[in-house]
């Protein structure tokens, strides 16, 4: 299999999702509701769009029965309103029949606060309580449009070549419309390719590199690009390498390119040895790790 270049280790292929709340926020809240009536929580005077759990689990169930649809999406959802926390007190006070009032908590008292709860999510006692998150500034997570409605939908997601398509998640928006809540698609940017500078008397050796080492195929380049002596080459899953003719070629010192080679790394070092490419290996944060220069001497890394 070709490898991947471009961003490593990031998570690219999967489909995210973002609520508008954090649930276990919502479960202390509703504590502090019981206890006296109010809600203390470090959100300041900024706005934000609440939206049920329930609401986010159906989201999540869609894309987890089909992942491969969603790949390249992420979701920002959104409750169908955008309001300071006054009113979502207000709200508890209409659903209570009682008066529920918002207390903006001091970073340290919440902190104090998230410690000892030994029912909540790891991740929030985790990244809550050490470093309190700073109180939202006005504007914070006020996902309203221009009409003063929330959680925009936007329509203008577009292939790579440009034209406009449906996404695939329109099952989502559906949903969305009969549930009160609000599915925000944003396209995920995807790395197209990697352009190297070589000298004029390096370009075969360097071709050889990519397809005979690395295990990318040739690309025909378009005739403008073909006609200044360019070389493309490409990996499975569509990303690229572009070669460009430079006699001024000066290889970086520190830059480099890195892709993700998984099970191929054993075999691509033995390739790199059979043709007397030095190359550095090790394990570095669990997993196989090996710095080689081509050709050229543009530097690589790749990534087990």
């Amino acid at each position: 299999m070709a490898p991947a270049p471009g961003l490593t280790g990031g998570g690219r292929d999967t489909p995210e999702r973002r609520a508008g709340a954090d649930p276990d926020h919502t479960v202390l809240a509703a504590r502090s509701i019981a206890d006296d009536g109010t809600i203390r929580l470090p959100f300041g005077r900024g706005r934000t769009s609440p939206i049920a759990a329930a609401d986010v689990a159906r989201v999540a169930a869609e894309i987890l029965a089909d992942p491969a649809a969603h790949r390249e999406y992420v979701y920002e959802l959104t409750g169908p309103r955008s309001q300071d926390m006054d009113g979502v007190a207000a709200e508890f006070s209409r659903a209570l029949g009682r008066q529920v009032t918002y207390v903006d908590v001091p970073p340290d008292e919440w902190a104090n606060l998230v410690a000892p709860q030994t029912d909540l999510f790891a991740f929030t006692r985790d990244h809550d309580a050490p470093a309190p998150p700073e109180p939202l500034r006005p504007g914070d997570h006020d996902r309203r449009t221009g009409d003063g409605t929330a959680g925009a939908q936007r329509r203008g997601v577009r292939r790579r070549a440009g034209r406009a398509r449906r996404p695939p998640a329109r099952r989502l928006r559906s949903r969305a419309a009969g549930g009160g809540f609000c599915v925000t698609l944003r396209r995920v940017p995807r790395f197209h390719h990697a352009n190297l500078g070589v000298p004029p008397d390096a370009a075969d050796a360097e071709a050889e590199f990519l397809v005979g080492v690395l295990g990318y195929r040739r690309l025909e380049p378009p005739p403008a690009a073909l006609g200044r002596g360019a070389r493309w080459f490409e990996a499975d899953d569509g990303t690229q390498v572009h070669l460009s003719l430079d006699p001024d070629h000066v290889p970086a010192a520190k830059a480099h390119t890195a892709i993700e080679v998984g099970a191929d790394c054993a075999a691509i070092e033995a390739r790199l040895s059979a043709a007397g490419i030095p190359f550095t290996a090790g394990d570095f944060d669990g997993r196989r790790i090996v710095i080689c220069r081509d050709p050229a001497g543009n530097g690589w890394e790749l990534r087990g």
